[in-house]
């Protein structure tokens, strides 16, 4: 059974910063990266020890997943029976976010 879903709001905001960058700046088909972002976090919500846990963060349990074609980190953790996605963050950014 699948998880529920829910992006948290800083994850939305940062889907639409992405988004309208790939649009802009590299004639990105609209709605690609949300489409990936989907399809990527309903396959996580299937099997939610995909993503690779984050050691260094502040809150307990957070994980994250490459999507490969954008080149982003998708932060998510599990509490209870939601799949929470806490935010998404470009991996030539260094570290990684504060989550």
């Amino acid at each position: 059974m699948a998880l529920e879903l829910h992006i948290l709001p800083r994850a939305i905001r940062d889907i639409d910063r992405i988004e309208v960058w790939h649009v802009t700046n590299q004639a990105a088909v609209p709605g690609a990266v949300r489409d990936d972002v989907e399809a990527t976090a309903a396959r996580i919500a299937s099997h939610p020890g995909l993503g690779a846990r984050v050691r260094q963060s502040k809150t307990p349990d957070v994980r994250r997943f490459h999507l490969r074609r954008f080149k982003y980190w998708l932060y998510y953790r599990v509490r209870g029976d939601t799949l929470q996605i806490l935010t998404i963050w470009h991996s030539a950014r260094g570290k990684g976010p504060a989550v």
